[in-house]
């Protein structure tokens, strides 16, 4: 029977209780013998989790923080509607929480923006860290080089770079160093390329600036993420065909989806590939250098993967492209 004021919560005919969420529209479920941590176990059942601290370890995505051009800081949707989801926590992912939350400093003031409070992170102001902030984390790490071996000794089969989010050109040499690192040691990297639907007027990984850096390295699998570059595809298929790079076909075929947030509204606004021009570049590349690629959580899987299923390609090509070539 539903539990009242508490919405997904059931208890089934067993006595358990049942806790339903949705996972990119397929239902989820937690169980527990106890609703709440002080309740009483039945007897003759091992001990367990409550429902309510199972309910916990469930992160909602629905909202993010973004800071505008004229440095105000506001609470929006997510980017897109296959962003808003709920993900379960594993005990690792749990326990890195908990971490944080016991190293958090608390500050003087909390900040309170759109009725959100209590950041995890803050910047040396005092103000909650955007994405933007993370651009400090990696391109200037003066232990690139042994962390880039750790990886590959730890089995990590490669690595991804976003120049925009990072402020940094593709061709610069902080980024053609871990270029050259990452063949040596046989890992592949995949990279944003283009422009970026979040970040109007970035140009740090132009087509341009991926020739220059393809061609400044030594031998490297190179991966660049929406068929080359992000409504930049005519110049990429003026620079890139020839350089070995493989494209991933992530965010790039058929209209983008509007939202509701006033943002690519009109069909410019919301072009992007069409099948013609998709399946030309397929032919100018090859379809042995194209990755499946669905940009997930800002597409969704299954749509994806239905657009490639319905080109006008041969089997092998779509087995190729869906996996082969991975």
């Amino acid at each position: 029977m539903p539990w009242p004021h508490n919405r997904g919560i059931i208890i089934r005919a067993d006595g358990k209780y049942q806790f339903k969420y949705l996972v990119n529209g397929k239902p989820k479920f937690v169980y527990s013998w106890k609703l709440e941590p002080t309740d009483k176990l039945l007897a003759g059942k091992r001990p367990c989790l409550s429902l309510r601290e199972l309910e916990k370890k469930i992160l909602n995505i629905d909202h993010q923080l973004q800071r505008t051009s004229d440095m105000k800081y506001v609470i929006e949707k997510t980017k897109t509607n296959a962003g808003t989801r709920k993900l379960p926590m594993n005990d690792d992912v749990t326990e890195c929480f908990r971490r944080i939350l016991k190293a958090r400093e608390a500050p003087e003031v909390e900040k309170i923006i759109d009725g959100h409070s209590g950041f995890l992170f803050l910047d040396d102001s005092g103000m909650p860290e955007v994405a933007m902030h993370w651009e400090h984390r990696y391109p200037d790490f003066e232990a690139w080089h042994d962390e880039l071996s750790r990886l590959a000794r730890a089995g990590v089969k490669g690595i991804k770079a976003h120049p925009p989010y990072q402020g940094v050109d593709f061709d610069d040499p902080r980024y053609l160093r871990i270029l050259n690192r990452a063949g040596e040691l046989g890992l592949f990297v995949i990279t944003h390329a283009g422009l970026d639907v979040g970040l109007p007027g970035a140009e740090h990984s132009t087509p341009e600036k991926l020739l220059r850096a393809v061609c400044a390295v030594g031998p490297v699998t190179l991966v660049l993420a929406h068929m080359g570059g992000w409504r930049c595809w005519q110049a990429v298929e003026e620079y890139l065909p020839g350089t070995g790079v493989y494209l991933d076909t992530s965010f790039s075929l058929g209209p983008m989806t509007p939202l509701e947030d006033g943002y690519y509204t009109s069909p410019a606004d919301l072009a992007r590939l069409s099948e013609a021009d998709f399946l030309r570049m397929i032919r100018l590349f090859g379809a042995d250098r194209i990755l499946f690629g669905t940009d997930s959580p800002w597409e969704d899987q299954a749509a994806e993967l239905a657009k490639i299923q319905r080109l006008p390609l041969t089997d092998a090509e779509k087995q190729d492209i869906l996996g082969n070539n991975a």
